[in-house]
């Protein structure tokens, strides 16, 4: 990067970050505290954006403080640093659409580690239909769970602005109204029916396709800046076409969280939600699928069509269990300990998830054939893969434990 281009990087960071308002350029005989009025408080918060922004490695010893005389003198000093080495990617995996979107509110406003949020979302509720669909929506479904546990350990309260007993109309002019007037320190969430937005992908294939997301104004009053984290995409699209997809979305969810002082989880809450969530010995979904499929045995073709329902939303269901990962990583990051099996235990978490689109596929070949002699395959398919979530659920719990003894140790040793 040339100096010009450096400039034009520092004047950013001076414009967005320290909120400078000066309107002439920044030329090098410039004083940075006499004529552009930068203190010594703005000097400490700019070295910080100079690293951050500009990706470049300020030492850690005192500056000299000569270097903040002009803006020559300062990009003289910038043109000294080293590239910032990259950081290592943070891993970003889709897991459950709400719980993404409340631990987005806390990356986004804190430094605080969000994991925790993900603990048991690997056995997050589900429901199944009159006629043995698997399905991550219904009216029935509360979200009661994720609002009380996200208070319980962040602090905020989660606001839940969606009203069910008004009419969609109504609820659509609360949204309206929130995003007109949100305070900058508020997230709003929407649930919309994905299968209504063109513009998006809609991975799953899925219609309806309920889905929450976060929403906020733009500069235009046409159009909306759209953050979805669970499909980690973010944009500006047409107001309208979000308002049609929320009106459109039979099933209805909103709330919002406002951002202030959100908290470290405490250890004890941890251990609370970990001991609340964790069932060691049982899986929900594979014993309800293998139920489900089970049952259809000897009923003939009528009882076998079913099957395509039985198990359409599975693939939505399954990547819940790459909630394991998230729970992995925070136990053994708190600790400190070198983790050498981590990538076997990922690579077993993605076979257990694929292992469910692939019992999809063969329950779906097994509904349109009608042939029979493929159900004792996907049985035992569902046994493995019973096996192989509660080897995973050995292992975390393995590291749960090391957890909670290394936080018992450094309690003591602060008292």
């Amino acid at each position: 990067m040339n100096r010009e281009e450096q400039r034009i990087q520092l004047a950013a960071v001076m414009k967005e970050k320290l909120r400078w308002e000066g309107a002439v350029e920044l030329h090098d005989a410039l004083r940075l505290k006499d004529d552009l009025c930068i203190d010594s408080i703005m000097i400490v918060q700019l070295i910080v954006y100079i690293e951050t922004d500009m990706h470049v490695l300020v030492p850690e010893e005192e500056v000299d403080p000569r270097v903040f005389s002009t803006v020559g003198t300062l990009l003289d000093f910038i043109e000294t640093l080293e590239p910032l080495e990259a950081a290592p990617e943070e891993v970003s995996i889709k897991v459950h659409c709400i719980v993404s979107c409340f631990c987005e509110v806390v990356k986004r406003s804190s430094a605080v580690d969000y994991r925790p949020f993900y603990l048991g979302v690997w056995d997050a509720e589900f429901d199944v239909t009159e006629r043995g669909a698997i399905t991550y929506y219904q009216h029935s479904l509360s979200h009661d769970y994720f609002t009380t546990w996200f208070e319980r350990l962040f602090g905020p309260k989660v606001h839940e602005w969606y009203d069910r007993t008004k009419d969609r109309e109504s609820n659509v002019s609360t949204l309206l109204s929130l995003i007109e007037s949100r305070p900058e320190h508020r997230y709003i969430v929407a649930q919309i029916d994905m299968a209504c937005m063109p513009v998006r992908e809609n991975k799953f294939h899925q219609k309806p396709f309920p889905h929450f997301l976060m929403l906020s104004a733009t500069e235009r009053e046409d159009e909306w800046f759209m953050l979805d984290p669970d499909f980690r995409w973010e944009g500006i699209v047409k107001k309208d076409l979000v308002i049609e997809a929320f009106r459109q979305n039979q099933f209805g969810g909103g709330f919002y969280i406002d951002a202030l002082d959100i908290r470290d989880p405490s250890d004890e809450m941890v251990e609370l939600l970990y001991d609340t969530s964790f069932g060691k010995h049982d899986n929900e979904l594979t014993n309800r699928l293998k139920e489900l499929i089970g049952n259809v045995a000897g009923t003939g073709q009528e009882g076998y069509a079913r099957l395509v329902e039985t198990v359409k939303q599975l693939p939505v269901i399954a990547i819940r269990k790459y909630s394991y990962e998230h729970a992995l990583m925070y136990f053994n990051s708190r600790t400190g300990d070198a983790y050498e099996q981590f990538d076997e235990w990922t690579d077993r978490i993605e076979e257990l998830v694929q292992g469910y689109s692939n019992v999809q596929y063969r329950t779906i070949k097994l509904a349109m054939t009608g042939n029979a002699s493929l159900l004792p395959g996907i049985l035992q398919s569902l046994d493995v893969l019973d096996m192989l979530e509660l080897s995973i659920k050995q292992e975390l719990h393995r590291k749960f434990l090391q957890w909670k003894q290394f936080a018992s140790t450094r309690e003591e040793a602060a008292r």
